[in-house]
């Protein structure tokens, strides 16, 4: 018993060193927020080296289309044609080396939608499925799931629930509040265990963001330094030019 609670010991003081090198080593990452409202979808973002492209998608009778709100969806671009093809276009050329995260917002439809999106990848960029990571956000169910196991899908879950409990749901991909709902909890989570879980996080290859926290960089700052390791922007130049600059007094 003595042998045993001395290991348990020193492999749980390893553990918390092991995280907290992640947390000084954490890599941080931006998302491209709300893309489709760009000037150029999609490649205003690659331009800046940002990697996880959001679209908020609908279901219609024409197809999956891109839009916030229900409002004039015939009016809407289609998924495929504003962002499928060209990004197929892009990986077929080769000009892409990193993983690329498509972040799906189901705004109505859940599972239905899913199976319709996961349709359009198949048929457009199996071949490049191992270098694209889905993730699903909003209103989507998990079953469709099972009909696509070759692709590598995962599910945004509450940030507070993990920060608060460490769990981590089956097929987790990400963890996301709005930055007022995180401000308004966050001071009551230890601070050593709100480090440990953002590290553990980090580690794992888990996100973590916050939406509507603005495009200032004090507000980025902030966020870094707790231990997020994406940033949820619009201004993507600017973000671009921030993480430059953290990263070059690294």
């Amino acid at each position: 018993m003595a042998i045993n609670a001395t290991y348990l010991k020193v492999f749980s003081i390893v553990i918390a060193l092991f995280i907290t090198v992640f947390a000084f080593a954490q890599e941080v990452s931006l998302h491209a927020h709300n893309d489709y409202l760009k000037k150029k979808p999609l490649f205003d973002a690659l331009e800046q080296n940002i990697y996880s492209i959001e679209i908020d998608v609908f279901p219609s009778d024409r197809g999956v289309v891109v839009a916030h709100t229900g409002n004039s969806l015939s009016q809407k671009p289609l998924l495929e044609e504003l962002y499928i093809l060209p990004l197929k276009k892009v990986l077929d050329a080769g000009n892409i080396k990193s993983q690329v995260s498509l972040v799906f917002d189901i705004k109505n439809g859940g599972d239905k939608t899913c199976t319709e999106i996961m349709k359009l990848l198949n048929t457009h960029l199996a071949k490049h499925r191992f270098q694209l990571r889905i993730l699903f956000t909003g209103g989507y169910g998990k079953e469709f799931r099972k009909n696509f196991m070759q692709w590598n899908i995962v599910f945004d879950y509450n940030l507070e629930d993990y920060l608060k409990t460490g769990e981590i749901p089956d097929y987790s991909g990400r963890f996301s509040n709005s930055y007022s709902t995180f401000k308004s909890y966050y001071k009551s989570i230890p601070k050593d265990s709100l480090q440990k879980r953002f590290a553990l996080a980090n580690m794992m290859g888990l996100e973590t963001r916050v939406w509507a926290a603005g495009n200032n960089e004090k507000t980025w700052d902030f966020l870094v330094k707790l231990g997020f390791n994406i940033l949820n922007v619009d201004d993507y130049k600017k973000a671009r030019n921030f993480l430059n600059k953290i990263n070059s007094n690294n």
